[in-house]
């Protein structure tokens, strides 16, 4: 954590803590709490907002808070404005995916998916998000050679911090192409997600949501 926050006495503090990008990492070395059958990690969490990347419970930065896991997870946080472009499928071999799914943290941030052939060109996918107040931008935008993905890409994007917004305007190549009005009892538990399909692998695309409502700070006592 030192290296990414020199200046910080905290950070010299979480001596197996470390940064894996923009997500936190906070391993568990200690002994099951027999009474509870967790065990348990004292985690620094630096300023800004915090997301669990697996339980998407959001905490407030500038604290320690202790965090209680069973023997097959740990805690990994994800920094505000953080974006994490996974394959849908999980398998194994190493193709360009068809199908992504992208998690995306409140915030301002950006997030470039580099992608080759066996022609060495290369294709540059750049994800970016922007809020302001109640108002988040999401983008997709292509820089580089387009025949490196030869196929049209489906993105589910999953706005991990969002329950709900009023509306959504999609927008391809500049162009407004869908309008969605959110009605205020589909509010759920689970995060917000949209599905974008390319009609050409040309696609550029930007996302507008108006009047978010985001999930509370988990009161983690």
């Amino acid at each position: 954590m030192y290296y990414r926050y020199p200046n910080n006495k905290n950070a010299y503090k979480v001596q197996n803590q470390y940064m894996f990008g923009n997500l936190l990492v906070a391993p568990i070395t200690s002994k099951v709490v027999k009474s509870l059958n967790l065990a348990k990690v004292k985690v620094w969490l630096p300023e800004g907002d915090w997301t669990d990347l697996f339980t998407n419970n959001k905490y407030k930065g500038n604290q320690f808070v202790t965090m209680y896991r069973d023997l097959s997870s740990y805690p990994i946080l994800a920094k505000q404005g953080c974006i994490v472009p996974l394959k849908e499928k999980v398998e194994n071999g190493v193709d360009l995916p068809i199908d992504l799914q992208v998690l995306i943290y409140n915030g301002n941030g950006s997030f470039t998916m580099i992608e080759d052939n066996e022609n060495k060109q290369l294709l540059n996918t750049k994800f970016e998000i922007n809020k302001k107040d109640d108002l988040i931008t999401f983008k997709i935008n292509k820089e580089g050679n387009n025949e490196v993905v030869n196929f049209l890409r489906n993105y589910r994007l999953t706005f991990k911090n969002i329950k709900n917004c009023e509306k959504v305007e999609i927008l391809s190549n500049n162009e407004l192409i869908e309008t969605i009005i959110c009605k205020e009892d589909k509010l759920s538990d689970k995060p917000f997600e949209l599905i974008i399909n390319e009609k050409s692998n040309l696609d550029n695309f930007e996302i507008r949501l108006y009047d978010v409502k985001e999930f509370d700070y988990i009161d983690y006592k």
